[in-house]
């Protein structure tokens, strides 16, 4: 079976990047920019993914882990576009000494539910015992987990994320100890420079009052 992760590319010298992003997604041109700007001084793995989904869950964290292996991955930074930045959350939980920080773009704590699950759930809610004969798969959900992500983390929204990654940009934000957040327009020469900004902070800083 073909792997549902593929190296794009591993170029660059100097602190580690993991760079995820789904195959066909929409933001190659913000992604493009993030790379660009972190080159400069750094090591990038670029990774391609299926898009991320409940059903295809454990795989893609399998396949991630090879990849991984592959290029001799120890410490680094994460960055997950859309879908994965599930990954890139998984990876900070399953390993927490291992990644220095994470930038999340039009992320969210659970992958968005597909059309079937939307049905689904409308069906369940007519039903006073729901679909008890309903096969659930795995599925991740970090909205418990955010308070253990101590490491800092830079979180991104766009012009192009829909009304449920709005909803989550400010569910992470709220979540996450270390945390900031930036809406991103069309300037994407600003993003650059508050990604600059951002990969300056140290590891360890202290973590927001609640």
């Amino acid at each position: 079976m073909q792997s549902s992760v593929k190296i794009l590319s591993d170029e660059g010298k100097g602190r580690t990047f993991l760079v995820l992003i789904e195959k066909d997604s929409e933001l190659q041109v913000e992604m493009k920019k993030l790379t660009e700007t972190l080159q400069e001084k750094s090591r990038i793995v670029l990774c391609e993914v299926d898009k991320v989904s409940s059903e295809n869950w454990d795989r893609v964290c399998s396949d991630l882990d090879k990849a991984k292996t592959e290029v001799k991955l120890r410490h680094y930074s994460i960055v997950g576009f859309e879908g994965a930045g599930n990954l890139a959350q998984n990876l900070y939980l399953a390993n927490a000494n291992s990644v220095r920080s994470m930038i999340l773009v039009n992320s969210s704590s659970r992958p968005a539910p597909s059309n079937f699950d939307k049905i689904m759930q409308k069906i369940e809610k007519t039903l006073p015992m729901g679909l008890p004969f309903r096969k659930r798969s795995a599925e991740f959900d970090s909205k418990s987990y955010l308070q253990r992500m101590r490491c800092p983390v830079l979180v991104a929204c766009t012009a192009k994320a829909s009304e449920y990654v709005n909803k989550q940009y400010d569910i992470l934000l709220d979540g996450l100890p270390t945390s900031w957040g930036v809406k991103i327009n069309k300037n994407l020469d600003e993003f650059s420079s508050i990604v600059k900004d951002f990969e300056s902070v140290p590891a360890k800083c202290p973590q927001r009052k609640r």
